[in-house]
């Protein structure tokens, strides 16, 4: 069952609006109320509010592993649109109707694992219509003894498809990030490549983020033939927390006072060339404050 009070995780609110101003860019595929969301989500369904009172996607299904809740969570459904499916992502995502173009977002808890990549993103890559997105969530937080970092890993993915050169220590603070957006990265790729009419992986987010333990997001957009011209009208560069490669943004939210917050909010948007003012404060913050300020109370 997912954990309540996001507002104590203020980098996930952050990613969460980062994620929806990707998904407004989709538009020039279809009208955003045509796309369907399949997410997971939870007691509170935040992300489902959000994608409806933003985007207006009243077609959401949601994929609750907790079974012997579910009624609990139907209750909390925020819309009488939203349909609630009891099982793993890997036992109902089948069941969704594909049809429609999609935003889906499976937000795991966990590290990367064979039923993700064998099942689910498999699936995905198989039925997704072109102009469709995906996002993924993973637990990216290195085991503790450096000795057992990799055979973790293997145990988890598989030793085959571990990239070469892969050691317990390069797997230390993010490294099990890299390594595991490059496994996912692969499957996604070769998943749309072996489709009947072939498809491309247009990657929008690289994110990484700490609440707590080390978490990180990829997400993208499956393209099909002849629709890279409509990509580039999509405009992603435009969003500066887009990454199309393997360099990763690092969501930080500033720890600062709620006077501090307002005399910094106060200032923004900023006029070419100015800076933000506020005694004591490294700049270091007031650029993170830049980066996060328009998302941090999303879900608040």
């Amino acid at each position: 069952m997912a954990k309540l009070e996001y507002k104590f995780r203020p980098s996930k609110t952050v990613q969460r609006g980062m994620i929806v101003d990707v998904c407004r860019r989709l538009s020039v595929f279809a009208p955003l109320p045509e796309y369907q969301y399949v997410g997971f989500g939870g007691l509170e369904f935040i992300d489902f509010d959000l994608m409806h009172r933003a985007l207006g996607i009243t077609n959401m299904t949601s994929l609750e592993k907790d079974f012997r809740a579910i009624e609990r969570y139907e209750f909390n459904a925020p819309f009488k649109t939203v349909k609630v499916l009891a099982g793993s992502s890997s036992e109902q995502l089948i069941y969704v109707d594909w049809a429609p173009l999609s935003i889906v977002w499976l937000d795991y808890v966990c590290e990367l694992e064979r039923s993700v990549l064998e099942t689910d993103i498999a699936l995905l890559c198989a039925r997704l219509q072109p102009g469709s997105a995906l996002f993924v969530t993973l637990n990216a937080h290195p085991e503790a003894v450096e000795a057992k970092r990799k055979e973790k890993l293997a145990k988890n993915v598989g030793e085959d498809r571990i990239p070469s050169g892969v050691t317990g220590e390069n797997l230390a603070i993010w490294g099990l990030a890299d390594v595991q957006r490059t496994i996912l990265t692969d499957a996604i790729e070769e998943g749309l490549r072996n489709r009947p009419v072939p498809a491309k992986w247009h990657q929008v987010l690289n994110i990484r983020y700490a609440d707590g333990g080390k978490m990180q997001t990829l997400g993208g957009v499956v393209v099909g033939p002849g629709m890279q011209k409509s990509v580039e009208q999509c405009g992603f560069g435009e969003l500066d927390f887009v990454r199309t490669g393997k360099d990763a943004l690092v969501i930080r939210v500033p720890m600062l006072t709620q006077r501090e917050r307002l005399h910094l909010e106060r200032q923004v948007p900023l006029e070419s060339g100015a800076s933000l003012d506020l005694p004591g404060l490294s700049q270091e913050d007031k650029d993170a404050f830049l980066a996060v300020y328009r998302y941090e109370r999303l879900a608040s």
